[in-house]
């Protein structure tokens, strides 16, 4: 699990980029071991160990795409996270919900 999150908090490695590297190198490993050569430094694992633990700390759990309790709606947008930190009922994503959105300054672009 810490080189799925060390891939998803390497700096200039957004959703799309790493869905793009697993799909293409097998892994989450094989591309950690691949970014180096790209440019890319990803945060130690001793690094990602200790968020993982934190999370755990706050009662908080990681779920990633592609796992049964991931967001079936949020893994059908155009780029899904690849981790969700939860913490409370997350079933509750399941039911129907509205949502308003409003800014400060609207135009007539949005």
């Amino acid at each position: 699990m810490t080189a799925r999150l060390r891939l998803a908090r390497t700096p200039g490695i957004g959703p799309i980029r790493y869905f793009e590297l697993v799909e293409r190198l097998g892994s989450a490993e094989a591309a950690l071991e691949a970014l180096p050569g790209f440019g890319f430094h990803p945060p130690s694992e001793r690094s990602a160990e200790e968020e993982l633990e934190a999370l755990a700390r706050l009662g908080a759990a990681p779920v990633w795409f592609g796992d049964d309790a991931y967001p079936a709606a949020l893994s059908r947008i155009a780029d899904p996270p690849p981790f969700l930190a939860v913490l409370g009922d997350l079933s509750l994503a399941a039911l129907p919900v509205v949502a308003m959105v409003g800014a400060r300054n609207a135009s007539a672009a949005g």
